[in-house]
């Protein structure tokens, strides 16, 4: 008999403050408030591409490259844990592991939604 597994529904979500903060500086309040705004529409355009495209016979190829997209544009950001489990997205839409795809899917739609959430927050703090 194997093992069983537990999985951690709420994992803590890794952020790089000050990757955020450089882009932040570099770009000037303004300006970074608003490609922030479109990066993260960017993302939830993504996000709904995967979806479409999950499950699909020949999805897993556009899959890969859409996740691979939007870990480059989290990933600059700081968005870590987004653009650890979008790699992971990737990953396995190359191997092909439907079971394995959709428990990560499931996972990015929790990391994205706090993602976006924590991003409104700050957008919220900083008037």
């Amino acid at each position: 008999m194997q093992g069983v597994s537990i999985l951690r529904r709420d994992e803590p979500l890794s952020m790089d403050a000050d990757r955020l903060a450089g882009f932040y500086i570099e770009m000037g309040e303004a300006r970074a408030h608003r490609a922030l705004g479109r990066a993260v529409a960017e993302l939830e355009t993504l996000l709904l591409r995967l979806r479409a495209h999950h499950g699909a016979a020949d999805g897993g190829a556009e899959m890969a490259r859409t996740a691979t997209r939007m870990r480059n544009i989290a990933d600059p950001l700081g968005f870590d844990s987004l653009a650890r489990v979008s790699g992971d997205v990737a990953l396995l839409a190359r191997r092909g592991d439907p079971v394995a795809l959709a428990a990560v899917m499931a996972r990015l739609d929790r990391v994205m939604q706090r993602t976006l959430k924590m991003v409104w927050d700050l957008r919220d703090l900083s008037g």
